[in-house]
């Protein structure tokens, strides 16, 4: 049982950096639509 818990604190810990980029990339997405769109 102790592979599931490392490597959930690994993936946690690593998502970090993972969200901030998707955060960039939507709102790159979002802007992209909203000026094409007008």
């Amino acid at each position: 049982m102790r592979g599931p818990r490392s490597n959930v604190a690994d993936t946690g810990s690593s998502d970090e950096p993972r969200l901030s980029r998707l955060a960039r990339v939507a709102l790159r997405i979002t802007l992209a639509s909203v000026l094409g769109s007008v």
